[in-house]
């Protein structure tokens, strides 16, 4: 049995499933918005990325996890539209100038 951990909410379930058992999230039907951070990124070796819960003019917030602490997370992006984007696929943030 191949353990996977959902990008929905986080938790370990066997990965020969369809669907977490626990929300129901399926990771092969998520369609992630071009400028949201992909499911599974890293952030500073410690934050993993689930799928993104919220989003609006400020920012993205994400379902997350702490690998070091092995506890559930809300990640919050800051990304307000006006001042900066991020191209589809890619974890750089890019300011405008002017």
């Amino acid at each position: 049995m191949l353990e996977m951990q959902c990008m929905g909410c986080m938790e370990m379930y066997d990965g020969d499933l369809n669907a977490c058992p626990h929300c129901g999230f399926k990771e092969s039907e998520y369609k992630r918005i071009g400028y949201h951070l992909a499911p599974h990124s890293t952030l500073l070796d410690t934050y993993i990325v689930g799928k993104a819960i919220g989003y609006g003019g400020f920012g993205v917030t994400y379902v997350g996890y702490n690998a070091i602490l092995e506890k559930k997370v809300a990640i919050k992006e800051y990304l307000p539209g006006e001042f900066a984007t991020r191209s589809p696929g890619d974890t750089t943030v890019t300011a405008f100038t002017g």
